[in-house]
């Protein structure tokens, strides 16, 4: 799995991009099935992916809701922006604008609040 990653290290604000990138692979599909039981053919077998009007294999939903990739080696990057950061007892609380992308193209939008303990970006999450 590749970190977070940006142009520049530095503290969250409004109008700052988080983006992630992800390939969810065969091992990391395996695995999860042996943890949540689930051993649908559609995250197995091609054919039956192919039968049920699916492109290739699908990963689990609950492990999708980890960057919302849909099929086994597809790249998804995810990018979550800060459209409000607001200081509130001595912590933040933030609005961001949610996105993951797969070819250039949106699959999934949203929002999301937080609070958060700091403004600062640790190790490796760095905002644009």
């Amino acid at each position: 799995m590749r970190g977070w990653s940006s142009a520049a290290a530095g503290f969250l604000r409004f109008g700052r991009t988080l983006k992630r990138t992800r390939v969810f692979t065969n091992a990391d599909v395996l695995q999860y099935s042996k943890v949540s039981h689930d051993s649908n053919p559609l995250h197995f077998d091609s054919l039956a992916a192919g039968n049920a009007g699916f492109e290739d294999r699908l990963v689990q939903g609950m492990l999708v809701a980890a960057l919302l990739s849909v099929y086994i080696g597809e790249e998804m990057v995810g990018e979550v922006q800060a459209t409000n950061v607001r200081e509130e007892k001595k912590r933040y609380l933030v609005k961001f604008k949610m996105a993951c992308f797969s070819n250039s193209s949106t699959v999934i939008a949203g929002e999301a609040m937080t609070i958060l303990p700091t403004l600062a970006a640790e190790q490796a999450n760095t905002w644009e």
